[in-house]
């Protein structure tokens, strides 16, 4: 796993509003998918993370657990299934995924074309 990590000067908080620009962010590639994080707990005091997305046909992380924040997938290209407790359930273009953090999940990208989502 490759990870960086841009300035946080790129990042303008006041308040309870963020404004990330789209250079900034923490960036990594694993697992086949790079993923830019826009929004951490850093930003939201815990209970959200937010990130840009690509993951290649066939793709997706093993099984995991975020245990301090909650994140959600907006699902802009692709069809995405999404694993849980509750079983696989599809995400197709369009979909909004919430998972609470704690949640045992994972996803797959199902289709011919790469996902791409913001949580690029």
């Amino acid at each position: 796993m490759r990870t960086e990590t841009t300035p946080d000067s790129m990042a303008t908080t006041h308040a309870n509003v963020a404004v990330i620009t789209p250079e900034a962010g923490r960036s990594f590639a694993a697992f086949g998918s790079t993923a830019q994080f826009k929004l951490e707990g850093t930003h939201t005091a815990g209970r959200l993370c937010l990130g840009l997305a690509v993951t290649p046909p066939g793709g997706g992380p093993p099984p995991h657990v975020h245990h301090t924040d909650d994140e959600v997938f907006i699902v802009v290209e692709g069809q995405l299934e999404v694993w849980s407790d509750a079983g696989w359930m599809p995400a197709p273009a369009g979909s909004v995924v919430y998972l609470p953090r704690g949640s045992r999940h994972t996803f797959r990208n199902t289709g011919e074309t790469r996902i791409r989502n913001p949580a690029a």
